[in-house]
Parts: C-alpha cells; structure tokens; sequence
C-alpha cells in the first residue's frame, strides 16, 4: 500500500472529473501525469470494451468472460468511461509483502520420487510447467540446470526493467528471456538484493533438483520452470499478477503441457472475498481449460510479533445494536487518518454510522458527524458517491474535515474514510449502531492505514462509554484477492523442524514443534465467511535454493541462514509452504495431465493427513489437514455430482465437475400429449395422445381426441365451426341438453318455410321440427345420448347448422 496522503485542492478538483473511483484510486491517478499509462479491469460488455478500445486507440491485453484487462492514459480514462456504457471500472491497489530436506518427509513426497506401490511409477514433475511468481529468481543455480548444464527455465519475465529490449506481447513492459538466451547467456536478470532471495528459494522449494550439493531437493525436481519477478511495491502489482497468471499459462499451453502457479505473496488490503475484478479475471484463466491450477499463500498475519505488546490487531467485526459501540484510531505519521470496510449490501442498509473526537489524554468527547445510513449518499452508488463534513465541538471549533466514499459493487458496500484532523495526537472514533454487520482491516505496518487502538483504554469510571468499545482481533487475517477464490488453492504453515544444523556445523534450536501450526501462519475464513486456508504444509523452516549473490553476504554477517554446503538458506512463512503444494500439484498433473482445478483440488482435501493438530475436521487454521502427496498420487478420481439431493447425483463419485442438475418435475414421455422437454422426473401427469377429429361439427367428431388428425368429415352442404359462429343465423340452448331445446331464429326469417332437422353424424335424418315463432321450445327426449347436428331448412335449403350434445 503506497502511503495515504492529505486531499490538496486539486485533489478534490480531479476526484470531482472522476467520481466513479474511490478515494485510493482518485489519489494515485492524481499523482500520474496525464500520458501514464493506468492498468485497469473493465467488466461488462466485452464487444462493446472492444470496440471502444479499437477507436481510442487503447491496449485491450486480454478478455475472459466479461472481464477485460486494458492499459490506458490517463487523460483518456474518462472519456473511455463514458463511451463503455454499463461497464464498469476497477484500478487494483494494493502493495504486496512476501509471506516466507525434512519437508519430503513430513509431507510424504518421498515416496512418490520414489514410486512406491502401488504407484506404477516415481513421479517428479517431468512434463509439467510451474510457473513461479515471485522476486525473480537466480537462474544460474545448479538446482535448476539438467545434468548436462543446460537450463531447466523455459521463460523468464523481469516485469521490474524500466529499459527491455524484449517485452512480451500483449503486455507490453518488462523484460523477456528464453531458455536458449539464458543458455547462449544472453540473460541478465537479478533478482533484487531487497528480496534476499525470497523468490529463488521458493522455486527452489517447488522444483529445485539437488544437482549443486546432492541435498535440499525439491517436490518437482524433473519439471519445466517459468519464472516471472513482480514488483511488490508497485501499486498495478495486482494487475501485473494477472498479466503474469496469463503469461505462464498461455507459454505453458504453447509447450503443451499442464501448469501449476505459485504466488507466495499477496496485499491485506481489500475485501478478502476474492470478488475483485483482478481475481475475477485470475478466476476466469484457471477455469479456461484444463490443466490449470494456482496456489497461493495464505499469509502470515495471524500474529505479526507475539513478543510485542505494542502490536495492533488488524480486523474488526462485529454485529450492530441498539447499543452504540464505538472502535478509536490513530493519526499515521503523515498526519491524516485511513481506513475502509467492507459488508453485504443486505448486512449494512440498517446501519448507522458516524465519526467523532476524543482527546487522547483526558478522552473528552470533541464532537461527531450526525449518525448516516446509505441513504444519506445521494446518487448512483454502483458508480460511487463521495460525502464531506467537518467535526466540531461545542465551542463550535473545528476538529477535521472528514471526506467519505461510498461504492455499491458486486453486491457489497465499500466505504472509506480519510479523515484530516486539526490535532494530529487526538484519537477518532468509528461509531455503529442499527442492524447489520460488516468488516474493516487496518494496520499500519501491513495496509499503510491507521492503527485501531487496542490498549491503554480509560476505565468506565473516566469514560462510561468505554463499556460499548470493541477491540480489534487478528480473524480473518488471510491475506486479500485470489488467495480467497474457491478456485485458489490457499496454504497454511506448520512446523518442519525444531532445529538445524548451519553451514558451521552449529546446532541451532528454533523452538518449534514439527507438524504444529505456526503462530503466524494467517487463518480464515474470508470475509464472506468461507474456509481457507484449503490444506497446511511443512513453512517453517525450510532450506531451498539460495541467491548465491545473498548467500554470499550472509556468508559474512548472517552464517546461520546458510546450510551445509553453501548453495542453501533457509527461509519460513506460507511462503515456502505454497511451493511445497504446488510442487505436490505438479507430480498430480505429471500423473493426471488433464486433470481440471476442482479435480486437482478435491484430490488435495481428501486425501489431506488429519492427526492431533489438526483435529478431526476440517477448520480455519489447517484447512482440511496436511498435504499428504503419497495419498495425493494414489487417489482416483471419479467425476460426477456428488449433491445428493441432485436429480444426477452420482454415489461413485469424488469430484464434483460442476455438472448437477436439479430436479424438475413433470411428463418424460415423448409419446404424451403433455411431454415436458425441461422434466427429468416424471410426475405421473402424463396425458396420451389420442388422435382423431376435434372439430365438434364433422361427421367424425371425436370427444376423446386431444391431437387432430386431420381426419374429419362433413355432410354436404356443411360448414366449419368458424362459418358456424359467423353466420349465426340460430342459437339452441341449453347446449348440451337433457331433453328440452330451446332453438331462437332470427324473426326476419319467419316470412320464410322454416323447419329444424336433427341429423345423426352420418348425416342422417333423426327428427324435423316446423319453426313458427322465434323462439320455439323442441322436444328431444327420445334422442338417445351422443351428438347430433342441428340444421336451419329454409324452403328446402339448409341454411345453417350447430353441434347439439343430448345428455
């Protein structure tokens, strides 16, 4: 997170251009010159994106589903608003932090390299790519060389050269190599000192082959390698991670081979639901095709520095009353306050907000805002609204101008505060109350927002309110975007080792338990409420691959870093546990090239090591168990619905591919009247067909019939049901009859020879009947029951006829 600054007029006079972008995103386009390019996300008609992108002249990098990644200037960023209609913008934020043998044991990988039964044979990624997003990586190490010395890195992609001669297309900055440049050493990627190797121990960890000394092998040590450096301090690093997801999938579709990625970072900052744009589009790669999969770190935010008393909680939550609770902040060291939060837009319309003042000595209550709801920002929220006010106290002295912004997207409320008081020491207070619930994160070591203060408070009898603050906590501490996808592999960290021997021989004690969760390791759920992390594995500690440009300082101020041999550091976090899964991933995909996601992320929760740590199901601290890679290469796959309250639930199957179907009642039978082509489940409704003629004036008529048949005949001079009711020259009732007919006739026609005949359908004549009024009553008890045909007869001619059913 770049660090938060005051709003300056001009701020205000740009962020009133483009009021569709919240306070973060207005203050870093106000930092850009106008020609910069912006990486965006737009969602929504992806034709008209394109078109749009066509006729301004504007990078369209890739589309998937309704989400377009795009590079734009700045200057253009409004007009190209304007003319994409109902789309919407996104500008991902956010600052990344890296979240950092005995593990082949502890996660029983040693079998696999060695193919025991009843694998059919050893399996070590050979025919797989994984791809490592990462701070580089040093690819002149041995453990990622062939035998022959040739290099097993297929790409890579320094996304940090400010100066390329190669950027990859479409994505158009950095620098790309090739195997064949790093083998005709034409390469000359570093991988920053600043990182201390984070990224070449990862891969080491995923892929490392223990050519340089014989040991630290890693999980996949036969596969291909694609390695991409994003800079984690850059403010598109979300952007750049989708370009670089997109990038390593494509290059490894090109090889023909299946791909597992491993992120071993990621930012606190956002909504942890993964409802982001950027991992909506990382969403919409994995799920292109199969042979696709991403695992990530969970983080490490569980507990920054538990020997720390001054440490802040980062998360808070909790459902509204009547009470009024209330949660105070500190001024970060630029002088203005930031934090946001995030909640269901069915969790926050009964809400009720304010912000006020307190001194921070004596705690007297400086004044607030007027309690708001939603309702109070007026305007198109999916488009964001932003809100100024000032706090005064009682002698009508300003205290701060607080500024706020309200956005309605993808069915959650965002609002963010940024508060510029008058005294930097006095605290400011959050206040909630009404119905509902929501969550916020602020930290100012992980976000670069302010501080919640979680200690020192008065007690009651200073401050009686003080009964209704609510402290922070350190739930939901996973970090941000992809890692919360369902479709993301998230890892937790245990324990590999109590202690190690260094590159020294010296016996160093860690004061771990092996196999126990590390404290720091981050835990769910998301802020929707879904587990994560999905599975643990072996973080801390682990030696891997060196930089031996690192290895080599170390060497001379930090020695316990280094392992025996001096091509290995040991590194920790979920950093080194995610490259642990995603090398397991990668033997699965040796075995199961085709394998899709959920396929690949079912094997892994099923067949996931529960013991004493972990507890008997499944949690938000170790997911569903330990990575158990033996298990994983043994389990077989059956792909169905696994619903059973599905229509085409399947008892064999393990994997749900996606494919249930509910039940929808009705006529299956093809040969009904009333066949039903939605209908799975026959209800019993069904109607036969009966054919015959349905026109109740034919000779044929059939009552039963419910389909024609074409089939219908008429007596001569006869006419159709339609003619019949146009000409209506008579009426008979009641119709159908018992026995007594009542026949009215027009009175013109009583100057003619009027006479009604009932024919039988044969055209035979039943009875005939001379018409001396206009309305004449006929008796018919002698007819039989069936249906007739009744005729007007005027001087001879049938003039007129009308179905007559005797009961």
């Amino acid at each position: 997170m770049k660090a938060i600054i005051s709003f300056l007029l001009s701020v205000m006079l740009y962020i009133s251009s483009f009021a569709q972008f919240g306070i973060q995103e207005s203050l870093f386009l106000e930092q850009l010159k106008d020609q910069e390019l912006v990486s965006i996300i737009v969602k929504g008609d992806i034709k008209k994106i394109k078109e749009t992108c066509i006729s301004m002249n504007v990078n369209l990098k890739y589309a998937y589903q309704d989400l377009a990644a795009i590079q734009i200037e700045k200057e253009k960023l409004g007009a190209f608003y304007e003319s994409i209609g109902q789309g919407k913008i996104e500008i991902p934020l956010g600052k990344a932090t890296t979240l950092m043998d005995t593990a082949l044991i502890h996660n029983n990988i040693s079998p696999v390299h060695n193919g025991l039964s009843p694998l059919l044979q050893a399996y070590t990624g050979k025919g797989v790519v994984v791809g490592i997003l990462d701070s580089g990586i040093y690819f002149e190490h041995d453990d990622f060389k062939n035998a022959d010395g040739t290099t097993r890195i297929r790409y890579i992609w320094d996304q940090n050269e400010n100066t390329p001669s190669n950027p990859p297309a479409p994505y158009n900055f950095g620098q790309e190599w090739t195997w064949q440049d790093i083998n005709n050493g034409a390469c000359n990627h570093v991988e920053p000192a600043n990182q201390y190797g984070h990224g070449t121990t990862v891969a080491g960890a995923a892929c490392g082959n223990g050519l340089a000394t014989g040991t630290n092998t890693g999980v996949a040590p036969d596969c291909d390698i694609i390695a991409v450096a994003v800079d984690y301090y850059d403010n598109n690093f979300l952007s750049n991670t989708v370009d670089a997801v997109d990038y390593v999938f494509k290059k490894a579709d090109a090889l023909g081979k299946p791909c597992v990625i491993n992120t071993s970072y990621g930012s606190y900052y956002g909504s942890h639901d993964a409802k982001d744009f950027a991992s909506q589009l990382i969403d919409a790669l994995i799920e292109e095709r199969a042979g696709r999969v991403l695992v990530a770190s969970c983080g490490n935010g569980n507990n920054i520095d538990n020997t720390n008393s001054s440490f802040k909680e980062t998360h808070l939550s909790y459902p509204l009353s009547s009470d009024t609770n209330f949660t105070w902040f500190e001024t970060m060291t630029n002088g203005t306050l930031y934090f946001d939060l995030w909640a269901d837009t069915s969790d926050f319309k009964q809400a009720h907000f304010s912000i006020g003042n307190n001194n921070d000595t004596n705690f007297v209550d400086n004044g607030n805002l007027d309690f708001m709801t939603v309702n109070s920002f007026l305007g198109n929220l999916s488009q964001g609204v932003y809100l100024t006010d000032f706090v005064y106290n009682d002698q009508a002295d300003e205290q701060g101008k607080v500024e706020m912004y309200l956005e309605e997207t993808e069915g959650r409320y965002h609002l963010e505060f940024l508060i510029t008081p008058s005294r930097t020491q006095d605290n400011w207070r959050l206040m909630l109350t009404g119905s509902g619930n929501f969550d916020l994160w602020s930290s100012r070591a992980y976000q670069g927002t302010a501080d919640m203060i979680n200690s020192g408070l008065p007690p009651n009898f200073v401050l009686p309110e003080i009964d209704f603050y609510k402290l922070p906590d350190n739930q939901k501490c996973i970090v941000s975007n992809w890692q919360c996808s369902d479709k993301v592999i998230s890892v937790g960290n245990f324990a590999n080792r109590s202690a190690y021997y260094d590159v020294d021989s010296v016996y160093r004690d860690l004061n771990l338990t092996p196999g126990e969760i590390y404290y720091k390791s981050s835990e769910g759920p998301t802020r929707d409420n879904r587990m994560k992390p999905d599975i643990s594995a072996t973080g801390n500690i682990i030696f891997a691959s060196g930089n031996l440009d690192f290895i080599a300082s170390a060497l001379a101020i930090n020695r316990p870093k280094v392992a025996p041999g001096s091509m290995h550091n040991y590194n920790g976090g979920t950093s080194m546990s995610s490259p642990i899964v995603a090398g397991a991933v990668a033997l699965y995909l040796e075995a199961n090239p085709t394998a899709w996601w959920y396929e690949v992320e079912a094997a892994l929760k099923q067949t996931a090591l529960r013991d004493t740590f972990t507890g008997p199901i499944e949690n938000n601290v170790y997911g569903y168990g330990k990575l158990n890679a033996f298990e994983l290469l043994k389990y077989q796959a059956i792909l169905g619905c696994t619903d059973d309250t599905m229509f085409n639930y399947n008892a064999n199957a393990n994997v749900n591919d996606g494919t249930c179907l509910p039940f929808i009642y009705g006529c299956t039978d093809t040969f009904s009247l009333n066949f039903n082509l939605l209908a799975n489940t026959d209800d019993g409704t069904c109607i036969p067909i009966v054919y015959g003629c349905m026109d109740t004036l034919a000779l044929n008529y059939n009552p039963s019939a419910n389909t024609d048949d074409g089939s219908c005949e008429y007596p001569i001079d006869t006419v159709s049901i339609k003619d019949i009711q146009e000409n209506n020259l008579f009426n008979i009732h009641p119709n159908p009859s018992q026995g007594k007919l009542i026949i009215e006739v027009n009175p013109d026609r009583l100057a003619k020879v009027l006479s009604a005949k009932i024919l039988d359908l044969n055209g035979r004549l039943i009875k005939e009947y001379d018409i001396k009024s206009s309305k004449q009553s006929l008796n018919i008890n002698a007819l039989s029951a069936g249906v007739y045909i009744v005729g007007l007869i005027e001087n001879g001619t049938m003039i007129d006829q009308q179905k007559l059913i005797k009961e």
